[in-house]
């Protein structure tokens, strides 16, 4: 098939941000980004004043880039680079602390990162997923889920950015009154006294047993659509008074809630206090697949369900074998690779040669496209010997 040109491409950037990095997104980033694909990741600072200080790493990535596929004798090198360079005459929006731009010849991806990230660029036949994989662990993202009767609330967030959702521009009620049918709806007042925007209350001939009803209907129609939104594996910490935490964790089969929440009003929070809130609770939990890894790694290696061996564990990643993979922040192994065996290990960028490609990068490839999780954590945190670590399903 002949690939398409510059004109015939569509030179639009996807653009993700930092609550919508999950390893869904990286499987079908995997999956979806064939041969030649650029990888272009680098440092940037959301504080800047002069767009030139996130501009210029771009450009010399931009410019490596150019330089590497025309070593490799690549077709249309400007129609696969056109996606960077509209980004960079338009301007960038919402920059953080990183980019990771992937472009291939169907597409281009951009990932805005809440995390510093390694400057890197590479041309292959896959893209580079390893620069991404802290957002997986204590860079990631979780969700606030604020709960009463009167202000259903959705935050996504990191430990660093924070956005609210627009539930009702989803088709997602906030309020009890938003599910009762004509027939049920009561009168609904404020609290005697109160203030406008209190929560509204339940008066008249109905009961605390009607209350209850109408309440588990809200709460099982945000259920629902928080999970088409956010997916059903991001942390979900619950805000609200206990009553409401208990009731939505009692009927929430959906979603991935978090034990512990945070108390009071949801209503009266700014977005950024309720993320600083919940983060010390969201951290725990996005560290925890991690911590369960190392501890459990010994006993796992001793009866062969686990390793730190290079070659074995990109073996093991390309049949499948791999559950939980641990790469080491910033570290790379160069070799080749066939899925059988592995060839010329070299460690180091100084030792690296013509044909060669990063096995770590490649390990992480293939556990997240046959289902398993990987992380990057501190070199010194891996057990055995860096670059990798993995515990097997089998």
């Amino acid at each position: 098939m002949t690939e398409p040109t510059t004109s015939e491409r569509d030179t639009g950037l996807e653009t993700l941000g930092p609550d919508e990095l999950t390893r869904a997104a990286l499987r079908e980033l995997v999956e979806q980004a064939h041969g030649p694909v650029v990888t272009i990741a680098h440092r940037a600072d959301r504080a800047a004043v002069d767009a030139a200080t996130n501009d210029t790493p771009l450009k010399n990535g931009l410019r490596e880039a150019r330089e590497a596929l025309e070593a490799r004798g690549d077709e249309d090198t400007d129609g696969l680079l056109a996606s960077i360079e509209k980004l960079l005459r338009d301007g960038r929006q919402g920059v953080l602390d990183g980019e990771v731009l992937h472009v291939w010849p169907s597409g281009a991806r951009r990932h805005r990162t809440a995390f510093e990230v390694e400057g890197r660029v590479e041309v292959g036949d896959a893209p580079l997923v390893t620069p991404l994989l802290p957002g997986m662990t204590m860079a990631g993202a979780f969700a606030v889920l604020g709960l009463s009767q009167g202000s259903v609330r959705l935050l996504r967030a990191t430990k660093t950015t924070v956005a609210e959702v627009d539930l009702e521009a989803h088709g997602i009620p906030t309020e009890v009154e938003g599910v009762m049918t004509d027939a049920e709806r009561p009168e609904v007042s404020a609290h005697e006294g109160g203030r406008a925007g209190d929560p509204a209350v339940f008066h008249g001939h109905f009961d605390e047993r009607f209350e209850e009803v109408i309440t588990e209907r809200l709460f099982r129609q945000v259920d629902q659509g928080v999970r088409r939104l956010i997916g059903d594996r991001t942390p979900v910490v619950l805000a609200g008074i206990d009553k409401h935490r208990a009731h939505f964790q009692r009927i929430s089969g959906s979603l991935t809630v978090l034990d512990e929440g945070v108390g009071g009003d949801p209503g009266d929070r700014r977005p950024d206090e309720f993320r600083d809130a919940a983060w010390p609770i969201a951290a725990a939990a996005l560290r925890a697949p991690v911590d369960r890894a190392l501890a459990s790694f010994g006993d796992e290696a001793a009866v062969g369900r686990a390793s730190a061996d290079l070659a074995e564990v990109v073996r093991a990643a390309h049949t499948g074998r791999v559950a939980t993979l641990l790469v080491g922040e910033g570290l790379r192994a160069w070799g080749v690779a066939d899925g059988v065996g592995v060839d010329a290990l070299r460690t180091g960028d100084d030792d690296r040669q013509p044909g060669d490609e990063d096995l770590v990068d490649r390990a992480a490839r293939w556990t997240l496209l046959n289902g398993g999780e990987a992380y990057a954590i501190e070199p010194d945190e891996l057990p055995g010997t860096p670059p990798l670590a993995a515990l097997f399903r089998f």
